[in-house]
């Protein structure tokens, strides 16, 4: 709530992956939410069903690479920092052990 909240009524909103079709199984489903000052974000990571890999290789848009972001697995409970440059260029390997669940990750400027 303290995260998200604030930023929720203006923030950017980017579509990872394209729209699932009900009648398929589905891989991965990524959207990140970024402040419009892209001092702060978030990103859900939902692997589906028919994601065959347990890793997803995220590259968020809503950073600004001149600043330095502490980043947040929130599910996986363990956070470092990392220069935006890095993130946008080389993005993360993102862990999603099972099918039907997520990982959020949290970006905070510093």
């Amino acid at each position: 709530k303290t995260f998200v909240r604030p930023i929720l009524s203006s923030c950017r909103m980017f579509h990872h992956t394209p729209v699932q079709r009900l009648t398929e199984a589905g891989k991965w489903v990524v959207l990140e939410c970024a402040s419009e000052d892209r001092s702060r974000g978030y990103a859900g990571i939902f692997r589906l069903a028919g994601a065959t890999g347990q890793v997803y290789h995220f590259y968020p848009k809503g950073l600004d690479a001149s600043r330095r972001y502490r980043l947040t697995y929130d599910t996986a409970k363990r956070s470092q920092e990392k220069d935006g440059g890095t993130l946008l260029d080389e993005g993360l390997r993102v862990h999603v052990p099972g099918a039907l669940t997520s990982e959020l990750l949290l970006f905070e400027a510093l």
